[in-house]
């Protein structure tokens, strides 16, 4: 893996677009519902979940996911608690030149022995000198896992005097807006995808059935998702390191068909019929989806032109 360098730039100028959006639109009735301030905290890495709130806000800031990492954004300052070794990483962002608020960052630490009560009541201080101190902004239908993620929120509910409120609409709403450097990702994310979806998937998939051969969906997807650490083999010169899936390919056939991104390729041998295939990379929102209807009638006619063969070849030659 390349080592972690996160941008302090492109860090300080999305914070603060964040920080000033929230600080300007605080009403009640407003997607920030009145929050005073927002705290969003991921929990241990789960490679079950596909998509969450609290990993794209990471992503947009910080350009990695950082498991047990608590993120407090108040109105004066930004307090942030994570492991020693990912505090190293986002140490240059406290001395950047584009440095706008006050940046703490703290330390969290594997066997404490108070399990980490101290730092949690750190970043429940910072929530509540911020403006009135009473509302804060969190993820609050998101269920992370793990044991730093569990104590934090029980520190939250343990202060009878903060309400929380849901602050998922409003990050959906300061993320869509893409910069440029966003709308180059995508745009380059989504020819990748195209690439792998016409060189590799659509060539698969009519020689699979050309053949009539039988393989899982779950197969299909794997080979799929491997060609994204061999660009080479579509003729694309990038690196692997700077490729990775969104999700695991999805392949569907035979009926059964779920078009929502966390659906998945099941174990079943792919039917001759109606196919659909979705694919994306890295954190582009666009998914090349290629959908084709085999025929029984298509796959006769093979059948009829492969026997054909067969018999001419068995003709004497004159």
């Amino acid at each position: 893996m390349a080592e972690v360098k996160v941008d302090p730039v492109v860090f300080w100028e999305r914070i603060m677009k964040l920080h000033k959006t929230w600080n300007n639109g605080r009403e009640k009735d407003g997607l920030f519902k009145g929050a005073d301030a927002l705290a969003v905290v991921t929990g241990s890495a789960n490679d079950d979940e596909l998509y969450s709130k609290s990993a794209s806000l990471q992503n947009w800031l910080l350009g990695y996911e950082f498991p047990d990492t608590c993120i407090v954004i108040g109105n004066r300052s930004i307090t942030i608690l994570t492991s020693s070794k990912k505090v190293q990483y986002l140490q240059p962002l406290i001395d950047a030149e584009n440095a706008t608020l006050p940046l703490e960052l703290i330390a969290s630490e594997k066997k404490s022995a108070d399990k980490n009560k101290s730092k949690y009541e750190q970043l429940v201080s910072a929530i509540k000198s911020s403006h009135s101190g009473a509302v804060v902004g969190c993820l609050v239908k998101e269920k992370p896992q793990g044991e730093f993620a569990t104590l934090w929120k029980t520190s939250l509910e343990e202060d009878t005097g903060l309400e929380q409120v849901e602050l998922n609409a409003a990050l959906a709403d300061i993320m869509a807006a893409k910069d440029a450097t966003e709308q180059a990702c995508v745009k380059r994310a989504a020819i990748f995808s195209a690439v792998v979806m016409q060189k590799h998937v659509v060539q698969k998939l009519e020689g699979v059935v050309d053949e009539e051969k039988k393989i899982a969906h779950e197969k299909l997807a794997e080979e799929t998702e491997d060609i994204f650490q061999e660009p080479s083999k579509l003729g694309v010169k990038l690196s692997p390191e700077f490729l990775e899936s969104c999700y695991t390919p999805i392949i569907q056939s035979g009926g059964k068909f779920d078009l929502k991104p966390s659906a998945f390729s099941n174990s079943d041998n792919l039917y001759y019929g109606t196919i659909t295939c979705s694919l994306a990379r890295g954190t582009s929102p666009t998914a090349p989806t290629w959908a084709a209807r085999i025929s029984s009638t298509r796959v006769r006619a093979r059948r009829r032109r492969t026997s054909c063969c067969s018999s001419c070849s068995r003709r004497p030659s004159t």
